[in-house]
């Protein structure tokens, strides 16, 4: 065989190479918006359910009128942006730090908690209440490790020269103060309504391979 024919094989052989490697790095960029789309789309959702509970705790006057009035308005707004925590993430934040007020860390909120887990009802709804606050947190972080691990990709030199994300936009973190009230950790340890939301908060997600 010639050293034509040689070098043609060798050329074709590192095309073959470079274009499969190419086609991976798209599929796995493709994998990663996808997760990062459901990751949003968890983090919403937790948000509208914490937002929800809150204008029911508010609403149902087991606080008293001002603070009441302060979670319903908090609660209400952050309800209202939920859908995008990214646009406006004052309304989330404004909601922790209102929850936070209204349920301080002090002997006065524990008497009142005392007494507001004698009833079944308010002990589930406080409960749920305190796991959507957590599930907000986690949901939080994982949708940002989920924008960090796209951004990586993207940023390598092959998906930049090759255009290989296309037109998608640049992922972008959500951030806003998600604290829960210190209050709440004694909360997830009491069950849920049966026609509420889970106390558990959701499995670890399974980490992505670096690419």
């Amino acid at each position: 065989m010639s050293p034509l024919v040689w070098s043609l094989l060798v050329v074709g052989v590192v095309m073959l190479l470079i274009g499969w490697w190419l086609s991976w790095t798209a599929r796995r960029l493709d994998r990663l918006h996808h997760r990062l789309d459901l990751a949003r789309a968890s983090l919403v959702a937790q948000l509208q359910q914490r937002a929800a509970l809150a204008l029911e705790v508010g609403a149902v006057g087991l606080l008293d009128p001002a603070s009441s009035l302060l979670l319903v308005d908090a609660a209400a707004t952050a309800r209202q942006e939920g859908e995008h925590p990214d646009r406006a993430p004052e309304a989330q934040s404004h909601l922790s730090q209102i929850l936070r007020s209204v349920l301080p860390d002090d002997p006065e909120t524990a008497a009142l908690l005392a007494r507001l887990r004698q009833d079944e009802g308010a002990r589930a709804l406080l409960a749920e209440l305190a796991a959507a606050s957590r599930k907000v947190e986690l949901a939080r972080r994982f949708h940002n490790d989920q924008v960090q691990a796209t951004r990586a990709l993207r940023s390598r030199r092959r998906t930049r020269w090759f255009a290989l994300a296309g037109k998608a936009p640049e992922p972008r973190t959500v951030d806003f103060d998600d604290l829960a009230p210190a209050v709440f950790a004694v909360e997830t340890g009491v069950s849920a309504r049966p026609n509420g939301s889970t106390l558990d908060p959701p499995p670890p997600p399974t980490p992505e391979d670096t690419p």
